[in-house]
């Protein structure tokens, strides 16, 4: 794969983080040096570990659960849409005043904006894609 091509994967990986710390950042949370340095170093991490950890399921664990990937995804995606209309119809409407860049909090938007680059590690592990960015021609054997 080009190097041009992983560098647009990542670009595009990385927008949701981009959109959440932005909504932040509007919202009046976070202004603070020390929660701007939370929330990016955070972000920086899961989107770089992400990846990685979806290649490593991806080489290891796909030949387990290949026949009902689709009915894990679609559990997981059912259980966050409930607890939204949940969320939604709760009676108990509280301004929320926790930092959001701190704690569980921090954990959750980190996990949920780089849930996506772990997809794209697992996917890039099924069709074996090199990204390395070293070209294919260059040999490194000793002569």
């Amino acid at each position: 794969m080009s190097f041009i091509s992983i560098f647009l994967i990542a670009l595009a990986l990385s927008m949701d983080a981009f959109s959440v710390a932005m909504a932040l950042g509007a919202a009046g949370r976070g202004h603070a040096s020390a929660a701007v340095l939370r929330l990016a170093t955070a972000f920086g991490v899961f989107q770089f570990v992400m990846p990685i950890l979806g290649w490593l399921l991806g080489k290891t664990v796909v030949s387990y659960i290949a026949d009902y990937d689709h009915w894990i995804a679609f559990g997981l995606l059912l259980i966050v849409g409930l607890r939204m209309i949940k969320e939604y119809f709760d009676k108990d409407k509280k301004e929320r005043t926790k930092d959001p860049t701190k704690g569980w909090s921090l954990l959750v938007l980190s996990i949920a904006t780089s849930i996506d680059a772990l997809a794209v590690g697992v996917s890039f592990a099924f069709f074996d894609v090199n990204t390395t960015p070293v070209p294919s021609s260059v040999s490194y054997a000793s002569s």
